[in-house]
């Protein structure tokens, strides 16, 4: 689920860039905020030029580049973090 205040759609090349308080949520519990967002169509694919923060199921996580793409080897997603990637741990204690 993505969503922004902007975006601007290009559908002679099948993108969008997608601007201002962009939030993406993933069904493997990320959630990312960045100002602005790449995205394509025809293929999954998503970019940001610039930081993210966030929050993902190991703790609270920053970067500065994020790629969401498909592997068609594999059949899977994978979101890739670069330029400077820090994740906070927070163990997570069952409850008895």
């Amino acid at each position: 689920d993505i969503t922004s205040r902007h975006a601007e759609m290009n559908q002679k090349d099948n993108t969008a860039a997608l601007s201002g308080d962009v939030l993406v949520r993933t069904t493997t519990g990320y959630t990312i905020n960045t100002d602005i967002l790449n995205t394509n169509f025809d293929i999954l694919f998503a970019e940001t030029p610039g930081p993210i923060t966030g929050k993902a199921p190991a703790g609270d996580l920053t970067a500065g580049r994020m790629v969401l793409e498909h592997n068609d080897e594999t059949g899977t997603s994978h979101l890739r973090f670069t330029d400077g990637v820090k994740l906070i741990y927070d163990r997570q204690i069952p409850e008895e």
